[in-house]
């Protein structure tokens, strides 16, 4: 099953033409908001990578290209700083479908005020 998944979110890689010219041409900045947009796309995606760790070669390439900007920006720990940028961009993204309910969804000033 596993290997199924490496596929799947291989292909949805490799079928997203934006994302692989930022893997190869992008800097951190624009390779993480690109990441971003592509999963926001691919709403099914945030889902598989959270049973478990991609480990097809699409995925390990934009994952490397990552950890060697972190690198090069001097991250004494480029896997863990990756980790933790991936996760927020993954996390961002499972949320950005409710970012249209943030205006209208009722919020309790007493609770909340800034928020309301």
């Amino acid at each position: 099953m596993d290997d199924l998944f490496d596929l799947a979110l291989g292909n949805a890689l490799a079928r997203d033409t934006t994302i692989q010219r930022a893997i190869t041409n992008a800097s951190l900045h624009d390779l993480t908001l690109t990441y971003h947009r592509h999963l926001a796309c691919h709403h099914w995606v945030t889902r598989v990578i959270g049973m478990r760790a991609p480990r097809g070669p699409h995925c390990l390439r934009l994952s490397e290209r990552m950890r060697v900007f972190l690198a090069d920006a001097g991250a004494l720990d480029p896997l863990g700083a990756d980790y933790a940028l991936t996760n927020f961009v993954i996390g961002g993204a499972t949320t950005a479908s409710m970012a249209g309910d943030e205006c209208t969804a009722p919020v309790d000033p007493e609770v909340a005020p800034l928020s309301a």
